[in-house]
């Protein structure tokens, strides 16, 4: 066999090497579209995908507040027409919520409230804050006066506060703080009624004519 000229291997490599250097732009214009092809489709997934609204994250506080309710022992009945009717459904879950787990108060008396109430988590600080001085007999009592408070959290500081320094009753505690809230204070009205406002000068009331006095009747005659 006759051996290779040195010259022949350089030819063969350099062969090669263009070969794999005319592979190469084809390679990567293949990769690029293949790229370009993804990135299309992402795009076209991504449009197609709904966006969550408003409507979509309020029907979801809604099933929250079905879910809690119905964990916390409430009727499907009951939770359908408390939740549906409530402006802040979880606000009105995690009410009911936080009195069960924290105080011995059923779930329906609780719901009972915090349905009533336009801040149900200030009244469920409420309860549970005044619950933890009071007995358990008391409990109904506790949920009204929470409830009839225009602000329950500073009525709870004011029921623990009184209950705690003048060691008073727990019903006395209660009722002084509610008749100290439903007391309007400091109140200075910024009218002055009808009858008391100054009358334009050009509006003054006329001074009353002079009448002539009447002629006076003669006497009879002698």
């Amino acid at each position: 066999m006759g051996q290779r000229h040195p010259s022949d291997k350089s030819q063969a490599g350099s062969l090669c090497q263009k070969s794999v250097r005319a592979l190469i732009p084809v390679a990567g214009k293949k990769l690029l579209r293949f790229c370009a092809l993804q990135v299309a489709a992402a795009g076209l997934l991504a449009w197609s995908l709904p966006v969550p609204t408003a409507a979509a994250a309020s029907a979801n506080n809604y099933q929250k507040c079905a879910s809690r309710l119905l964990n916390a022992g409430i009727a499907p009945a009951a939770i359908s027409e408390s939740c549906a009717s409530a402006l802040h459904p979880e606000e009105l879950a995690s009410c009911v919520v936080k009195i069960k787990s924290r105080t011995g108060i059923k779930a329906e008396d609780a719901l009972d409230t915090c349905k009533q109430v336009r801040r149900p988590l200030e009244l469920a600080t409420c309860v549970v804050d005044i619950s933890k001085q009071m007995e358990a007999s008391m409990a109904s009592a506790v949920l009204d006066n929470c409830r009839r408070s225009l602000l329950p959290t500073r009525y709870s500081e004011c029921v623990v506060g009184i209950r705690r320094s003048a060691q008073v009753l727990p019903a006395q505690a209660m009722a002084a703080c509610i008749d100290a809230g439903d007391r309007i204070s400091e109140f200075e009205p910024s009218f002055v009624h009808q009858s008391q406002q100054p009358l334009p000068q050009n509006q003054q009331p006329a001074a009353p004519a002079n009448t002539p006095p009447a002629p006076a009747t003669p006497g009879p005659s002698m």
